[in-house]
């Protein structure tokens, strides 16, 4: 449930003090937590902005498909780089191994990031991702993620640990794969026990967000 105070929060406002031109959210009602959050993303020197089809780091684009050396122009030098021709990936690391992103050896594309929240766990303060233009960070479960988020529940491809959301509106269908534990309920005892549906009244902490072209 939103917090019952709601307020209009528009990314023109957001972005006032950072000159930017790409939009952190959509005009839409959020609450005051939610602007507090934002806000503080707008501050911060590191700012990746994830939107379905499209991507954002500090207002400049990179898109998947891209090759790396044009996501570099974007991102900077990685801080290390695992380069192997005789593998399906080469993998290029930012912010301390918060975000990997991989690619691929035979078509020198880039094909899907990972962000890490687990290795995020000394960032102070929080550090935001905005995801679909919602903030996300270490210490949120998923549940706190959906009730701030546009999407609901069901808009989900639910696991036995990941939550995956399709944005097939794009050229390429993209995925977004949250790995957080699921809850679900269980009918029956012992052997006869069987798995029911999951409790979204229970949710736990997103541990990685991987984003790559749909299968």
């Amino acid at each position: 449930m939103k917090e019952n105070l709601l307020i209009l929060f528009t990314s023109l406002l957001l972005l006032s003090s950072c000159g930017g031109s790409a939009p952190l959210t959509e005009n839409r009602e959020i609450s005051e937590k939610e602007a507090s959050m934002l806000s503080a993303f707008a501050k911060q020197e590191h700012r990746f902005e994830l939107s379905g089809c499209d991507n954002f780091y500090n207002d400049q684009q990179f898109l998947f498909g891209m090759p790396i050396e044009d996501i570099k122009k974007v991102l900077g030098s990685p801080e290390r780089e695992s380069i192997n021709p005789t593998k399906e990936n080469n993998v290029y690391y930012w912010l301390g191994d918060i975000v990997k992103i991989y690619e691929n050896t035979e078509t020198l594309r880039v094909e899907r990031m990972v962000i890490n929240f687990r290795k995020s766990v000394s960032s102070k303060p929080p550090l935001y991702f905005l995801i679909d233009g919602t903030p996300l960070e270490k210490d949120m479960t998923m549940g706190d993620f959906v009730n701030l988020s546009p999407h609901g529940f069901d808009e989900f491809h639910i696991g036995h640990s990941s939550y995956k959301l399709i944005f097939d509106q794009c050229e390429k269908a993209i995925s977004y794969y949250f790995s957080s534990d699921v809850n679900f309920g269980y009918i029956g005892d012992g052997h006869a026990q069987l798995k029911g549906k999951p409790d979204f009244s229970t949710t736990y902490q997103v541990n990685a967000l991987e984003i790559s072209f749909a299968e």
